[in-house]
């Protein structure tokens, strides 16, 4: 039957609320003809600005995060009470959305004319978010009584590695002073840590970048084992593989010695972003790296997930409005919205150094609760990180393959082996065209670190390529193709092995002698190279093979293989492990 005009105007009325309710909710309401809301770009726009009063809400908080991380992800987790810091600076930069690159974009939104309440349209810059910039001084310390003090410390001082006291110079130094109650106090450790707190807009945290030196390291009294917490199957398998020992941490002081003394090991994975079922691939990226022992790690499309541990009712701005149990599970890192961080809080990641620098935002203005998803590049390295270099690679907007942001990262990192080597993290784009200029740009920015330091720290380019080895990109790298006037100098590191162990193989009499193809891609069927290891400058690559699970059970149907891969496969790219080795060290001078 046909409804009264009453009931209409009443839909009507209510069509209207809700809409001017959604709108109101929304970050920010961008005009509908605006040329377009969902470019993959960021960059870190804003100026550094030192933070001179720490005393106000936001940054305790934030120094409380930070120095939370430090104490429990640095190697064992260090009790509250040998435990001592001291906020040496702390740096703030607000993030800015940006399309170009160099300067904020601007949006156009739907506003009111301040005097007349007219709508009007008016534009405004895309805050996504802060970055704390924070630097500690960091001790920990043993306290006891003097007497036990003093012989546990001249005990732990005798046991220290010839390594250790050649890299030391005169050895350890141990200070003591008189603690509280007369106790005596040894410093076991002095540190100086940088670590870059982000703060999203929402008041959750994160750590993106935590590196550190040792001023004074000394081998800590030995402890009652901790328990293992066994996770999962591959929790158990390493378990079992220990034969029942919890031996899942890294000390940053230590590694295992090789019987080439110049050789360290690097892994190069694709971890595929926050794919599938991220918790269970996390377990099996975490036993299939820490396998290996790896001194160094590249990652690549790592991700920071706005959408992940949204909650409504935290969405005011002001500090006074957040609960206390928000602000609580925020600092004690319960948000998992950054991978990396993710991945540095498992056991057997403690003790490594790391950076993350995002490369690209899927910005999404009309979803407030999926505001902004980053991806970008990491570092792991046991050793200390000496600096860090960010190349942004050209992007042509027009090509379609090219719409992602593409970067280059690059570490500085002090080896105890060898001294100094730059280890630079790509994922290059999908386009072909946009991949030429692309690798020209690298190489440059090669040379660029060449000549800074006389060509005598060597280079190693990770990463995927997204590029065959035939490729004139590829061959252009390693010196085979021109292009823009110039040629690479990297070699490949597969190659370089392959034909060696063909011409051992020969050498030896064997015949027709198979040739490893190094197919990284896609996991559940290789058939493409695009993941590699190129070296420049005096570095050998001494082995090198493939990491991951390729098998899949055989009686999935086609049209499940997609869900169910994460029950199988760590990521849809296998990842690249190799010994390297130089021929001379390059040890950082003494500043």
């Amino acid at each position: 039957w046909p409804s009264p005009p009453s009931f209409w105007v009443v839909v009507l009325l209510l069509l209207v609320t809700f809409f001017t309710l959604l709108c109101a909710a929304t970050p920010i309401t961008v005009v509908p003809d605006h040329p377009d809301h969902h470019y993959v770009y960021t960059a870190l726009i804003g100026a550094k600005e030192p933070v001179n009063d720490t005393t106000t809400p936001v940054i305790q908080d934030v120094i409380k995060f930070g120095v939370n991380w430090i104490r429990q992800h640095v190697g064992p987790a260090v009790p509250d009470d040998a435990f001592r810091f001291e906020v040496t600076s702390v740096v703030q930069q607000d993030l800015f959305y940006s399309k170009e690159g160099d300067v904020p974009t601007m949006f156009q939104y739907q506003g009111y004319d301040e005097v007349t309440r007219a709508p009007v349209v008016k534009e405004t810059q895309l805050r996504l978010g802060t970055n704390f910039f924070l630097v500690l001084q960091v001790e920990t310390v043993k306290r006891g009584s003097p007497d036990k003090t003093k012989r546990e410390s001249a005990s732990a001082s005798e046991s220290g590695s010839e390594c250790e006291s050649e890299r030391e110079g005169e050895g350890a130094v141990v200070e003591e002073e008189e603690g509280e109650e007369g106790a005596q106090v040894t410093v076991l450790s002095q540190q100086i840590h940088s670590v870059t707190v982000l703060q999203d807009l929402d008041y959750v945290f994160a750590i993106a970048q935590h590196t550190w030196n040792t001023t004074i390291q000394l081998p800590a009294p030995a402890e009652a084992e901790q328990p293992l917490l066994i996770e999962d199957v591959q929790d158990l398998a390493l378990f079992v593989s220990n034969n029942g020992t919890s031996d899942s941490k890294h000390d940053n002081s230590t590694t295992q010695q090789q019987p080439n003394s110049n050789r360290f090991k690097i892994v190069s994975f694709n971890i595929w972003n926050l794919n599938t079922d991220w918790a269970a691939r996390l377990r099996m990226l975490e036993a299939q790296v820490s396998a290996e022992d790896p001194d160094i790690v590249g990652w690549q499309e790592v991700r920071y997930d706005w959408s992940r541990f949204r909650r409504r009712t935290h969405l005011q701005r002001r500090d006074e409005e957040l609960s206390d149990e928000f602000r609580r599970e925020s600092m004690q890192g319960q948000t998992g919205r950054l991978q990396v961080e993710q991945m540095a809080a498992r056991p057997r990641f403690h003790g490594y150094q790391f950076v993350y620098v995002p490369a690209m935002t899927y910005l999404n203005v009309y979803d407030r609760n999926n505001f902004h998803t980053d991806e970008g590049l990491a570092v792991f390295s046991r050793y200390p990180i000496l600096n860090t270099t960010v190349r942004l690679l050209s992007r042509n907007l027009e090509d379609h393959q090219d719409e992602h942001q593409r970067m280059c990262l690059r570490v500085l990192v002090d080896l105890p082996c060898c001294g100094k080597v730059n280890f630079l993290v790509t994922h290059l784009t999908l386009s072909d065209q946009a991949r030429e200029l692309s690798v020209s740009e690298i190489w440059r920015f090669v040379q660029e670190l060449n000549a800074e330091s006389g060509s005598t720290i060597p280079n190693i380019l990770m990463g995927d390529f997204n590029s065959l080895p035939d490729s004139s990109a590829m061959q252009y790298l390693i010196g085979n193709v021109e292009l823009y006037g110039q040629r690479g100098g990297f070699a490949d590191a597969w190659v370089t092995k392959q034909q060696r162990l063909r011409e051992e193989r020969e050498a030896n009499g064997e015949q027709d002698v198979a040739v490893d193809l190094g197919y990284s891609f896609p996991t559940w069927n290789p058939e493409k190279r695009i993941d590699l290891f190129l070296l420049n400058g005096d570095i050998d690559v001494d082995e090198i093979h493939l990491i991951g699970n390729t098998t899949l059970p055989s009686n999935i149907p086609d049209k499940e293989r997609y869900e169910k891969l994460h029950r199988h496969v760590s990521s849809d790219h296998l990842g690249l492990a190799m010994w390297a080795s130089t021929r001379t060290p390059h040890f950082a001078a003494d500043e």
